[in-house]
């Protein structure tokens, strides 16, 4: 159960382009200030934070 509950706790990013399409899914990351330090590190700078399980696991 606790896994469950680790789980639950990672985010996703959906990554957007300027005019806000999706063009990319980057995750798991185990906190939303791990996953706005990759953005932030790779250039990113539209982007939504989602629950890893909806942005499906794929980093």
């Amino acid at each position: 159960m606790a896994s469950a509950d680790h789980r639950s706790l990672l985010v996703g990013i959906l990554v957007l382009d300027d005019t806000g399409v999706p063009i990319d899914v980057v995750s798991p990351f185990g906190s939303e200030t791990a996953a706005r330090q990759w953005a932030d590190q790779h250039g990113v700078t539209t982007y939504q934070i989602l629950p890893a399980w909806i942005a499906g696991g794929r980093r």
